[in-house]
């Protein structure tokens, strides 16, 4: 944006005045200096007519005098930039709730300054996007269809918006945060729909036909439960195939163009119990590896990673990639399944097979005790429930026949 001075007489102190393409006056003051960066700090205020100005000049020259930051009236963008760039969050977590400010919250209060934000403009803001995720206001383009954004996404935002509110009353730009009190749309717990064992064996043969190595990266998400990215983060030193465990140590993931191997999504390690067949199949992966490696001179490394496009397999699979073969090869075997599918399938049949809540939780690495598993899965544990009470009862005397 080209800008002229139009007051270069004005001294430091009392700030200067700029002239906008619009021809509208931007009155600038001096207010001191970032307490961090060393920054210098200014206060603006745009005006409309010269007359103006020194009116302006003095408010401005008021606030910077009574200690006043620009902070005070920091637009929500500003905000939300400055919280998502000092909260101590996941990287992850960080990408996606940039996503949420990007898309949701800069679009429709980023300009209001932090102080207009009441209680109340928040939860008008998501009543509204519970209508329509374009907030259309029934003015839509022709052909528009209204489509309400999910109530987990809202309270996602709402989340964003929260942290950041917080924050602004630690740094003491608000006296209160208007996100406290806000009144979130309720969520309905969503029941996993795993794919049943017939299209699970179905995936599993189409990929072997297709795809080994994604075969093998399906058969250990049925088998292990683990998520996409810790079965992309696995390396062949986190195997023993002698003893049959698999360590879950880590995480992968591929945010902004950005590498990340980082800890699991619990934050827990665990060794899961591998069967025999499985083992087998890991070993001739690795021998094949191996074999190939050799013919050219190169020892696979114990901590090369067992999914890799890589010939010496020293880079993981993108996550995002397995999650588009998985796509392709369920499409081509007729059958509806995604890799978090899988991870629903491993532990319904778990449960329904018996295993304890807490085996379950384990292997799925669910904190909580298993708290998680019981809330996500309850629906599917009736048989094993049945069984345990059939167990019960047949452990107990026939009733007395009455007497005659």
């Amino acid at each position: 944006m080209v800008k002229e001075r139009a007051d270069d007489a004005a001294s430091s102190t009392e700030g200067h005045v700029e002239r906008l393409p619009s021809g509208s006056l931007r009155v600038v003051v001096f207010a001191g200096r970032d307490d961090v960066t060393g920054k210098p700090i200014y206060l603006k205020e745009t005006v409309k007519r010269a007359e103006d100005v020194v009116a302006a000049r003095a408010r401005l020259l008021a606030k910077a005098g009574a200690g006043r930051r620009p902070e005070r009236n920091a637009t929500v963008e500003r905000l939300v930039d400055e919280y998502l760039a000092t909260a101590d969050i996941e990287p992850t977590t960080r990408h996606m709730y940039a996503g949420y400010a990007r898309r949701n919250i800069v679009p429709t209060i980023g300009k209001k300054t932090v102080r207009e934000i009441r209680t109340r403009t928040l939860e008008t803001l998501y009543a509204r996007l519970r209508v329509c995720r374009k907030l259309c206001n029934g003015k839509g383009r022709p052909g528009h269809v209204c489509e309400p954004l999910a109530v987990s996404t809202i309270r996602q935002i709402h989340a964003v918006v929260s942290g950041a509110f917080a924050a602004a009353v630690r740094w003491e730009w608000v006296d209160e945060s208007p996100a406290e009190n806000a009144k979130l749309p309720r969520a309905h717990a969503v029941e996993p729909d795993p794919p049943s064992p017939t299209d699970v064996a179905a995936i599993v043969t189409k990929a072997w036909e297709l795809d080994p190595p994604l075969a093998l990266f399906l058969w250990l998400a049925v088998t292990a439960g683990a998520r996409r990215g810790e079965l992309c983060e696995l390396r062949w030193n986190n195997l023993d195939l002698t003893a049959g465990t698999m360590r879950v140590a880590q995480n992968y993931a591929v945010r902004g163009g950005n590498k990340l191997h980082k800890a699991t999504k619990t934050h827990q390690k665990r060794t899961l119990a591998l069967d025999e067949v499985t083992c087998q199949l890991l070993q001739e992966e690795h021998d094949r590896i191996a074999g190939a490696l050799a013919k050219v001179d190169v020892t696979l490394a114990d901590d090369a990673f067992v999914f890799s496009h890589d010939p010496a397999h020293s880079k993981p699979w993108n996550p995002d990639s397995a999650t588009h073969r998985v796509a392709e090869v369920a499409k081509a075997a007729g059958v509806k399944a995604t890799i978090k599918s899988l991870r629903h399938y491993n532990a319904t049949q778990l449960l329904a097979a018996g295993v304890d809540l807490r085996t379950t939780a384990g292997r799925l690495g669910h904190g909580s005790g298993g708290a998680t598993t019981l809330r996500v899965y309850a629906h599917r544990t009736t048989e094993a429930d049945r069984r345990a009470a059939a167990i019960l009862t047949a452990a107990l005397p026939p009733r007395p026949s009455a007497p005659a």
